[in-house]
């Protein structure tokens, strides 16, 4: 809602479902005597009503200025007036028509060539009819209750509506020179509680779609807000003087109105109040994690990353540039050799580039990234590479070392460490076998001096220790398997 100014706004019933946002946009600029001139068109949610296509859809378009509402509005007039065949006395139209070029949603002007037919064909022609009211829209106001009005309240809900207001921001990647701290630098100089109260509620309403009072809620469609079908619609005002009129009506009737009053833990028992609370303190959980999410790893690299993004920018715009080609009658078509489509304007040209040919883009984007990286390479102590192998020798064979250093690349010689922690094994091992040999030995003398032979395992095999061992074979039980005799076959004659 930031864009939308007062009496800058104005409705458009029965879209149908095949008419983009864009189509109607260049039918209403083609109205404009000013080829500059700007406007948005912005989609409501598709509602069914009985008198009307079910799929059909209200939209809104936001002009950039009046001098643009009265020229486009005026322009349209006379087209319906001409249409008639008279012009009336007076201006007092409500409802205005005008027809929308919506052959194609893509702006294409030419088919695809098929298999057998390589020239395609020429796509035919659609028109589509929307009216446009032209009287203003006004927008719901409400007074908020005393009790939530109360000036007690101020301090609590300026914190809480800071704190969401600069998650959002985080949240919507909303740029550090138009957030919300810097537009309340610039609007006010000194400032109290209830003044940036009002603000930050003002901001998240039109930046963010956000409700405060209304359930702290937020709308995904602007379109949505600006007919009224979201908590958002709703401009909330604080009750002038509620506090005397919270203290006048506990004196008058402090048995019907006792609600008002706070319980013993310091918790107002008013169920509007308790409402807010309970949608204010679920807010701030879910904002929570944005706003920790926003930081910068410092300063300088914050101002490279945006340099960058500033050249992709603008690598992006001379790609798109290079590979499109205007005729003298604005249709633009595709420089891709393999492509050649044509397109209404140079609009649909840019959205084919970016959705058809973007292979081609990011490659040209990655290129803006080799000064940087080039640059962060030379500065690097320990470089990104893979490490260099060192011959070691035949007991450890070829050992990978880390290449250190920037300007100076070095790698050190593993094999002086290597020995080194393979001396430190060798005597942990000698002195871990030091007291089991120690252990047998002292069990082999004890064998000795007893007169016994020392001691061996059971699976101990001497082969020195000759024994002959006699074995007798017999063949008296063995049967010999005999052949069968073969069969005569017979001759045949």
């Amino acid at each position: 809602l930031s864009m939308v100014k007062k009496d800058m706004l104005v409705r458009l019933m029965d879209v149908p479902p095949h008419v983009t946002e864009e189509q109607i946009m260049n039918a209403l600029l083609d109205h404009a005597s000013n080829a500059e001139a700007i406007i948005t068109v912005h989609s409501a949610t598709v509602t069914p009503q009985e008198t009307h296509n079910p799929l059909n859809r209200d939209a809104y378009v936001v002009f950039g200025d009046e001098k643009t509402k009265k020229d486009i509005i005026g322009s349209l007039m006379k087209a319906n007036f001409e249409t008639e065949g008279h012009v009336p006395r007076k201006d007092d139209r409500k409802v205005l028509e005008f027809e929308v070029e919506c052959s194609d949603p893509y702006g294409r002007l030419e088919l695809e060539g098929v298999e057998g037919d390589e020239a395609g064909g020429t796509i035919p022609q659609r028109k589509a009819t929307i009216f446009l009211a032209v009287d203003d829209m006004p927008q719901k106001v409400t007074v908020l209750s005393a009790a939530v009005s109360s000036r007690q309240r101020i301090p609590k809900d300026k914190d809480a509506a800071l704190l969401i207001a600069r998650a959002l921001d985080v949240k919507r990647k909303i740029p550090r020179e138009a957030r919300f701290d810097d537009v309340l630098e610039k609007l006010i100089s000194d400032v109290g509680d209830e003044d940036i109260l009002d603000v930050c509620i003002a901001y998240l309403r039109r930046v963010h779609l956000f409700s405060f009072y209304n359930g702290c809620v937020y709308s995904e469609n602007v379109a949505d807000v600006i007919r009224g079908q979201h908590a958002t619609s709703t401009i909330h005002l604080r009750l002038k003087n509620a506090d005397d009129l919270l203290q006048k009506t506990r004196e008058e009737n402090d048995d019907m109105y006792g609600d008002l009053q706070e319980n013993d833990e310091g918790k107002t028992t008013d169920l509007l109040v308790m409402r807010l609370d309970e949608s204010t303190r679920k807010a701030l959980e879910q904002t929570s994690e944005w706003a920790s999410s926003d930081f910068i790893v410092s300063p300088q690299v914050d101002a490279l990353a945006a340099e960058l993004e500033g050249q992709e920018i603008k690598t992006q715009q001379d790609w798109i540039d290079e590979h499109g080609i205007v005729d003298t009658d604005g249709r633009a078509r595709c420089s891709f050799p393999f492509c050649r489509k044509l397109f209404k304007d140079g609009l649909f040209l840019r959205k084919h580039l970016l959705k058809k040919h973007s292979e081609y883009l990011k490659a040209e984007v990655a290129k803006c990234h080799d000064t940087y990286m080039m640059q962060a390479w030379d500065e690097e102590d320990q470089r990104p590479v893979p490490p260099i192998q060192v011959d070691c020798g035949k007991s450890f064979g070829d050992v990978p070392s880390v290449v250190t250093g920037g300007k100076h690349p070095t790698a050190i010689d593993p094999e002086p460490e290597i020995w080194k922690k393979e001396e430190e094994r060798q005597k942990q091992i000698q002195e871990q076998e030091a007291p089991r040999q120690q252990h047998r030995n002292h069990e082999d003398d004890g064998i000795v001096e007893s007169g016994g032979a020392p001691r061996r395992s059971n699976n101990f095999v001497d082969v020195d220790d000759m024994k002959e061992e006699k074995v007798e074979l017999s063949f008296e039980n063995v049967e010999v398997p005999v052949n069968p005799p073969k069969k005569k076959k017979k001759k045949k004659k």
